[in-house]
């Protein structure tokens, strides 16, 4: 994302733990190879207000109006509390997938400081079948009641039942992320187990195998058309929603996708942005930052 817009003067914060620390380690090495200078990196671990504090003065003096945010959702929420009580605003922050659609981090304050932050998060995708097994329990725990009515203390479900009587706890299907990585795991163990047990001795395999092995070798397809294999370290195919924070037109915010990362691709169709919407306000100085090429959305 860095790259894409042309900032070449950014900060970064992480937080002090395997995941922020080797984030950060990725980040500043691909930026020193693409040219882009780093004002500052601080760290700070949740146990570590007096850290914290230093990191809310290095911003406050910094220059550099882009922060690269490589934190866990706790010390986000740590640091935001602090920006929002220095009102330290007007930066564009550059986030990662595990706070960047974070609810609890939308507050009252929070978008004079995060609106227009831009970040990779894990891709919503629909899991087939889920919705109507989800409103078939919702259905039966809320009335008390069963399709089938093989249980004789329940009542049969009715179609027509009052919803106005129940609270406000339907579940929003459609903001499942991680959710579809569980979904696809399973998959991939029971196609493992699957793989072992239907191997015979006379096809020269050892039923001995075990699963983290056969895992290695898995290519299926679920429902919706996405591939699941791993590469021979064990990852995964990286594909990401480029996601913004923006102002509905009721005035909530909202986590828009604006594009995508999807390292299946050759290297010259990864194009992280779509289409993208910027408040003008973050727009970087040209004296001392290139300026941002148009935003105008692309059209479908």
């Amino acid at each position: 994302l860095v790259k894409h817009f042309g900032w070449t003067w950014v900060g970064a914060v992480n937080s002090d733990s395997d995941y922020g620390n080797n984030g950060m380690a990725i980040f500043l090495s691909a930026a020193q190879e693409e040219g882009v200078c780093v004002e500052y990196t601080e760290k700070f671990d949740r146990a570590e207000p007096e850290k914290l504090l230093n990191v809310i003065e290095v911003i406050k003096k910094s220059t550099a109006q882009v922060i690269v945010g490589f934190l866990a959702h706790v010390e986000m929420n740590n640091l935001l509390e602090q920006l929002s009580v220095h009102n330290i605003t007007g930066r564009q922050f550059i986030g990662v997938e595990a706070w960047i659609t974070a609810d609890s981090l939308v507050t009252p304050t929070s978008f004079t400081v995060l609106g227009g932050a831009l970040g990779f998060a894990v891709e919503k995708t629909n899991i087939s079948g889920l919705e109507d097994f989800l409103a078939r329990g919702f259905w039966e725990t809320e009335f008390l009641c069963n399709e089938t009515n093989t249980e004789s203390s329940r009542k049969t479900c009715k179609e027509n039942q009052d919803l106005m009587e129940l609270g406000d706890n339907m579940e929003d299907v459609a903001e499942l992320r991680y959710s579809t990585n569980i979904y696809k795991a399973i998959y991939a163990v029971a196609h493992s187990l699957h793989s072992i047990l239907k191997c015979s001795d006379g096809e020269g395999c050892k039923k001995t195998v075990e699963v983290v092995e056969a895992l290695k070798h898995v290519n299926f397809t679920i429902k919706n058309g996405d591939k699941v294999w791993f590469d021979h370290t064990g990852a995964t195919v990286a594909r990401y929603e480029v996601v913004n924070w923006q102002r509905g037109t009721d005035g909530s915010v909202q986590f828009k996708p604006v594009g995508y990362y999807d390292a299946s691709l050759p290297s010259g169709k990864r194009s992280p942005i779509s289409q993208l919407q910027l408040p003008k306000k973050i727009a970087p100085p040209s004296a001392q930052f290139p300026q941002l090429p148009d935003l105008t959305p692309i059209q479908p």
